[in-house]
């Protein structure tokens, strides 16, 4: 079981990366190996993630999660939930919620704690 102290900073420094627009080109390709997966086509997966990279964290919600969830070594669930009743995506780890987007909802910049409302 992870700490929640050690989940929290691993949620500091990726939000940090999207934030300062620091996402390497290594770190790009593992995220679309694992978007790959899905049936989309690569110019789509490309056009996701340069999205989320300049919009964060407006709609940035499933890429940085993915790529949280991979900081995270593969560790939790990547929820296809909402917040405040709107469409979003979080991680759910050890029962707790990791979110670095909640923000574009007006909620945390980062919350990492129990599963509870406005989150479903």
């Amino acid at each position: 079981m992870i700490r929640t102290s050690e989940i929290k900073d691993v949620a500091e420094r990726v939000r940090e990366i999207f934030e300062k627009k620091k996402l390497r080109p290594r770190s790009r390709e593992v995220i679309k190996r694992r978007l790959s997966r899905l049936p989309l086509e690569e110019s789509r997966i490309d056009e996701m993630i340069n999205k989320a990279v300049e919009q964060f964290p407006r709609e940035a919600c499933i890429i940085a999660s993915l790529y949280l969830n991979i900081r995270l070594r593969h560790r939790g669930l990547i929820v296809i939930g909402s917040y405040q009743e709107k469409p979003h995506t979080y991680i759910v780890l050890d029962g707790v919620i990791v979110d670095i987007t909640a923000d574009q909802f007006g909620g945390p910049r980062v919350y990492v704690g129990p599963i509870k409302e406005p989150w479903d």
